[in-house]
Order: structure tokens, then C-alpha cells, then sequence
């Protein structure tokens, strides 16, 4: 049996991925990541709606990249859609129609970069998310 100090948790709270790395203390940590405005509401809704797998990336360049090869791409900066993406941030856009049975790439503000952060926690690493 290990000993009581061993067991115990600890609970942190984040709320911007700007401050994750000051909290960030500990290796072999579980990083749990909701983003209630608008990433974790989108990704739900494009989950509900057929979307086969989602591609975070941290930067615009990787998003823009990635569009060039042929996929799918929900990007903003500050809310705002960018031109090149096809999707914005807002749940609304990700219909049946348009993302089931397809791989999208998402790039946003907050969401994303977080995501990109937490990948080195001890259940993280596997880059794209898929629906269980």
C-alpha cells in the first residue's frame, strides 16, 4: 500500500491557457479542458452532427497548412472568422450537412492552444479527438 501522501490529489483551476504553465507544477497530471463559451460548445455540436474526427491546432500558419492539404477548416481570432477558414467558432455553422463523416482542423484563440498545452499530460499526446 502507498503511502497516504502518495493518494493524495490536488485540483487546479485555470481560466486562460495563458496561466496554464504557472499552474502546471506537477508531471503525470490528467488535464480536463472545457472551454464553455464557444470550443467545447462547437466541438459538442460538430460531434452531434457527424464530424468523424477534429485536428486542434495552436496556430493560424498550422490551420492554413493543413486547409492547403484538403481539409475542413474552423479558425478564429478574437471571435472574428478568418478568411480563409470555412468555419468560424459558432456551433450554428457545424450542421449535418456539412461536417459528417469529415475530418475538420480547428484553430481558435483560447481553445486550441489550451488543447495544444494539456497534449503532455499523462492521457495526452493523441493529437486529433474522436467521438467515443
Amino acid at each position: 500500500m502507498k503511502p497516504e501522501k502518495d493518494r493524495t490529489r490536488c485540483v487546479e483551476v485555470c481560466f486562460s491557457p495563458k496561466l496554464f504553465p504557472e499552474i502546471l507544477i506537477k508531471e503525470n497530471f490528467i488535464v480536463v479542458l472545457v472551454d464553455i463559451l464557444r470550443a467545447t460548445t462547437t466541438i459538442c455540436t460538430a460531434f452531434e452532427n457527424g464530424v468523424q474526427a477534429i485536428i486542434p491546432v495552436a496556430t493560424i500558419e498550422e490551420a492554413k497548412q493543413l486547409k492547403e492539404q484538403g481539409f475542413l477548416v474552423a479558425s478564429e481570432q478574437d471571435g472574428m472568422k478568418l478568411d480563409f477558414a470555412d468555419f468560424g467558432n459558432s456551433s450554428f455553422s457545424f450542421t449535418r450537412e456539412r461536417v459528417e463523416g469529415k475530418t475538420l482542423v480547428y484553430c481558435t484563440t483560447n481553445g486550441t492552444q489550451a488543447l495544444e498545452m494539456a497534449k503532455h499530460s499523462e492521457r495526452g499526446g493523441d493529437r486529433s479527438i474522436h467521438q467515443h
